[in-house]
């Protein structure tokens, strides 16, 4: 006669059950494990910068305060930004396609969604031309304000977000 499987308490079938309705899978462990990586790969390789370009260039505090605001807030210091969220995405869906938690094929519209969500995020803060003022108004879906800066309903959409 076959040994019967003992029966799992019904507070830990409970226990269990919510832990999954709240998404603790081992699926969602991966995700999360991988998404941390690549934050980690981000944040090394702005420190990277950090530590070895701008500390090694200043003779002082001040002088150390001053080439940060002008690289991370210049046009070009948002562009390396840019770049370097990008790989971080690029490296992180590389992870997940190789855990197999995106497939092959979803590789392309992972990388156009990167390639949106980062060049949003850099055309909103570019100052040149106005193009991060003029985003903005788009994406509060003024086509006259992005168009016209100066005009009417830029001066509206200035008013609202006071």
């Amino acid at each position: 006669m076959a040994s019967k499987k003992p029966k799992t308490p019904k507070i830990l079938r409970d226990a269990q059950r919510s832990a999954k309705d709240l998404g603790l899978t081992k699926e969602n462990a991966k995700v999360f494990a991988t998404c941390a990586a690549g934050l980690g790969l981000f944040g090394t390789m702005v420190t990277t910068v950090d530590e070895l370009l701008l500390k090694n260039l200043a003779t002082s505090e001040e002088q150390y305060r001053s080439f940060t605001r002008q690289f991370y807030g210049s046009s070009l210091g948002k562009v390396v930004g840019f770049g370097a969220t990008l790989t971080a995405i690029g490296f992180v869906q590389e992870m997940a396609i190789n855990q197999k938690y995106l497939a092959k094929g979803a590789r392309r519209k992972a990388r156009a969604a990167a390639i949106g969500f980062t060049g949003a995020s850099l055309l909103s803060r570019l100052p040149h031309a106005q193009i991060g003022q003029r985003f903005n108004y788009l994406a509060s879906g003024s086509l006259t304000a992005a168009v016209n800066p100066t005009g009417n309903d830029a001066v509206m959409l200035n008013q609202a977000n006071l």
